[in-house]
This record gives structure tokens, sequence and C-alpha cells, in this order.
């Protein structure tokens, strides 16, 4: 036989029979936790319901995932080069927040008339949606004005108006002549989906 097709072994028969041991024990871990998962995985499945039957492609429609939790969510618009708006969502609760970016390392964030420290809670002002649980919150700008959006877990859309004039952010807007303080108003709900 040619030097090239013998078979030389590296190890001595005692060491291949502990490999080998130790290869059927590996494989019968692995069939065991397998076993053991797959009853969690049966009454898991069997709790979930069945998936509808697409007419377009004859397979099965996956339902839609579940909606349990909504937020954090952030979001920030820059009207200037001097200042920044933010909104921010924290369990549900939408803030309102400016920060100075005439420094971009400034990361101090304030709010009201004072411009002190800290963000503006916007649960509290008047018209706020208590039906459904907020899920994000958005903020854009025009001028001295900010406008933050809220979206809630029924689809409802809300808006508010804020006055970000001068060095400051006023949530809500004040009253101005004839038009009155601002207040969480509903915009239109969304379409619905198919």
């Amino acid at each position: 036989m040619s030097p090239k097709f013998r078979r030389t072994a590296l190890l001595g028969p005692l060491a291949q029979d502990s490999i080998r041991k130790t290869g059927m024990l590996v494989s019968l871990a692995v069939v065991m936790a397998a076993g053991a998962a797959i009853p969690a995985v049966a009454t898991e499945r069997s709790a979930t319901p069945r998936a509808a039957v697409s007419p377009g492609n004859g397979g099965p429609k996956p339902p839609p995932p579940p909606v349990t939790a909504c937020g954090p969510a952030v979001d920030s618009t820059q009207p200037n080069g001097n200042e920044q708006y933010l909104a921010a969502l924290n369990e549900g609760v939408p803030f309102a927040g400016r920060r100075d970016v005439t420094n971009p390392e400034n990361t101090l964030i304030t709010s009201g008339p004072a411009n002190a420290p800290g963000w503006t809670d916007l649960s509290l002002i008047s018209g706020f949606p208590v039906d459904s649980p907020v899920c994000d919150v958005s903020v854009d700008a025009n001028g001295s004005d900010a406008f933050y959006k809220i979206i809630t877990l029924d689809g409802d859309v809300y808006t508010l108006h804020c006055d970000g004039g001068g060095q400051t952010l006023v949530c809500p807007a004040p009253a101005q002549g004839q038009i009155p303080q601002s207040r969480w108003r509903e915009v239109t709900d969304l379409p619905n989906s198919p």
C-alpha cells in the first residue's frame, strides 16, 4: 500500500474509545434537551390563534403582532442656529424641552416662561387624551411656533401649539388677543390598515 493512502492512528485505542463515548453522550444530551423543549413549543403554539388563509396566495397569513407597550420615544427639531426643541415620551407621558445649541456640547434642557431647567409635562395640559395610552410623540417648528403631536394606541392623533419665541419654550402657547390659550386638539384618525 502506498504511503499516500495509509491511515495512521494519531490516538491510541483508549483515547479513540473515550472520544466515541463522549460523542454519544453529547448526542444523547442534545436529543433530551430538544425533547424537553418540544412540549413548551407545542403548548405555546396551541395557545396562538390559527393564521387565516389569504385568498391571494393560498398560504397562511400570519396574525398581526400584538401591541403590548408604547414608547419610549424622542424627537427634535432645530428651527434656527440658536435653539433646538425636543419631544420625549416616557411611560406614556409626553414632555417638551428646549436646548440652547450655540454651544453644541450643551446638554441642559429647559422649558417654561422662566426658562427653568427641566422638561414640561404635556399630559397636564387641557385636552390630553385619557382613553388610550400615548405611543409616540413628535415636534416640528415654524418660526417661533412649536407644534407637538402625539398618537394613541387607538390611532388618535392630537396636536398642541407651544410658543418658542425668544429664549423660552412655553407649553401651551398663551392666549394672544382673540386666540385662546392652546390645548390638545384631536386631528384626524389614521387611515385604517388593510
